[in-house]
């Protein structure tokens, strides 16, 4: 409630800034000013300078040429390229063998926790639950005691792949520097903005599933990435 309410109140600060800023210097105006504010006054309103993906086109195989001038066509221009659909036929064959279980689930403790904490970047951008890193980061010794208990049920009731809410995310398209174009969706690079708790979660997954897989040399001599080292 506190982070919340010292937001609104940062965020009503800037605002009164601005409002007050450009009182002062319409007071001030003279000379060629003055065209400049008939000029602000008497224009269309636009979108505050929000930035803008320009019209895609792209080109089926059948050499059919599709152009998308409409956020939502766009977009799912945007997604066919950066999502294709998945393989008619299953890579992994109907009778393969799997090995043997080599470890079972271990919980999740409180230092695992605190230790995933301490390697968060406080300042990263936001997913769909709006939670900041430096919320856990300065809460760590708060938060932990009952993210504990939270992770350790989402294994124990087995809800973390049908957990609706942590499977959203935003995906942001940010330009490829230095291309001659932005016409085509391959022109841009996606960005996937999960769940704060989520990926706190998957955090600490993932060194679990490292530990595993180099304590029992599950990984090829020719693996090289992909690794902390």
């Amino acid at each position: 409630m506190e982070y919340k309410t010292l937001k609104n109140c940062y965020a009503d600060e800037i605002a009164t800034t601005k409002k007050q800023h450009w009182i002062d210097w319409l007071d001030d105006i003279e000379g060629n000013d003055l065209w400049t504010v008939n000029h602000y006054i008497s224009s269309k309103p636009t979108n505050g300078g929000k930035s803008f993906i320009l019209s895609l086109t792209i080109k089926k195989p059948d050499g059919y040429v599709i152009k998308a001038t409409t956020n939502t066509k766009k977009s799912i221009l945007i997604a066919e390229a950066f999502f294709p659909p998945p393989p008619i036929i299953d890579s992994v064959p109907a009778d393969f063998i799997y090995l043997d279980l080599m470890a079972s689930h271990t919980p999740i403790t409180t230092d695992q926790i605190a230790c995933t904490i301490s390697k968060l970047s406080s300042f990263k951008a936001l997913g769909p639950d709006s939670i900041c890193n430096i919320i856990f980061t300065q809460c760590a010794t708060l938060l932990t005691p009952y993210l504990v208990y939270i992770f350790n049920a989402v294994f124990t009731y087995k809800t973390y792949s049908y957990y609706a809410p942590w499977k959203n995310f935003t995906t942001v398209e940010l330009q490829k520097p230095s291309k001659p174009t932005y016409t085509t969706p391959k022109a841009f690079c996606p960005i996937t903005l999960l769940d704060t708790t989520c990926k706190l979660l998957t955090a600490i997954v993932t060194d679990q599933l490292t530990f595993l897989l180099e304590h029992h040399h599950l990984l090829p001599n020719i693996h090289f990435g992909g690794c902390p080292r």
